[in-house]
């Protein structure tokens, strides 16, 4: 959720179109080739090879510029000359939208100088705008990101009202991260919530565990203020189920630790089953264990397991001072 600047990526493809790409937090194709067939949303165990799956990338034509866009105090520019366009990709980062430029190299090349020829510059503001104006933005795998449209953002207090295209920026003054979903029968319900028309929704008849949950968790890197240490949280959210069997619906959390496996335990509010109106849960959870390995990302879980119909809503998260 840091304060955005440029809302667009912007380059002149191989192929002589103009590309818009916009500056959000989803593992699609638009950053690099990536195309993802699973059902699930954005995990990257579900790529069989990451890095085959990026391999074609960004390419961009002889000259043709990959840029920033827009703001009026500059917008960075990289330039691919000759050669180096046509052996050259370019792949962006879905979390801190660092750009990872490659070349390719072939195995007669391997034991001669290599040439590379490329400019860094700022790009004049009547050239950002007329790219911008000729640029269209390219469409997207049926089956990325779940073969869903949108996702609901996370807010610390949200009731699951805004969301985010996939094929768009937000166009308010923050960069969400999104909620994403693990297992069968998720909803983002637009038609039904305890406040307003909308809520998080698990409809399944199997057992099993099912999971909304945060995309990339609350704390340092996401909301955290600088160098403020983490105290703890407490978090609670309102549920309604119907019909639910199994083990039941419930408000979990977890410290989360960046690269899996995950050792930390799971923490969970009361389990719900049958059929029940909105009732609030709460959990509060103390500062993140100081021993290896150290986080201070918190990840909120919104599960059902089981079978039935569980809604969720009005969530509140506030950090402990």
């Amino acid at each position: 959720m840091w304060k955005k600047r440029y809302q667009h990526f912007v380059y002149e493809a191989e192929d002589g179109g103009v590309k818009v790409i916009p500056v959000n937090h989803y593992i699609t194709s638009h950053k690099g080739g990536i195309k993802l067939e699973s059902e699930s949303q954005f995990s990257t165990e579900n790529v069989p090879d990451m890095v085959e799956a990026q391999k074609d990338g960004i390419r961009l034509k002889d000259g043709g510029m990959f840029l920033t866009a827009y703001e009026p105090d500059g917008n960075p520019a990289i330039q691919f000359i000759g050669e180096t366009a046509a052996k050259s990709s370019i792949s962006i980062c879905w979390w801190g939208y660092d750009i990872h430029l490659s070349r390719s190299i072939s195995p007669d090349e391997l034991f001669e100088p290599v040439s590379i020829h490329f400019r860094i510059f700022q790009c004049p503001d009547a050239i950002v705008q007329n790219l911008l104006k000729r640029g269209v933005t390219p469409p997207l795998g049926s089956k990325e990101c779940g073969g869903r449209e949108d996702y609901p953002i996370y807010e610390r207090i949200s009731s699951f009202d805004k969301g985010l295209r996939l094929d768009e920026d937000y166009k308010g003054n923050i960069d969400p991260f999104t909620w994403e979903f693990r297992g069968n029968g998720t909803e983002w319900d637009k038609t039904y919530g305890r406040t307003d028309t909308f809520s998080l929704k698990i409809d399944k008849n199997e057992n099993g565990l099912t999971r909304w949950q945060t995309l990339q968790g609350d704390g340092e890197g996401f909301f955290a203020e600088p160098w403020t240490p983490c105290k703890g949280y407490r978090i609670s959210c309102y549920v309604k189920t119907e019909g639910v069997s199994g083990r039941g619906s419930t408000l979990a959390v977890q410290y989360y630790v960046p690269h899996p496996p995950q050792k930390l335990p799971i923490v969970t509010a009361e389990k719900i089953t049958g059929t029940s109106d909105w009732m609030k849960l709460d959990i509060e959870v103390g500062a993140p264990p100081a021993y290896p390995p150290v986080t201070g990302v918190l990840m909120i879980i919104l599960q059902q397991d089981g079978g039935g119909t569980t809604w969720f809503d009005d969530l509140e998260v506030t950090p402990l001072k």
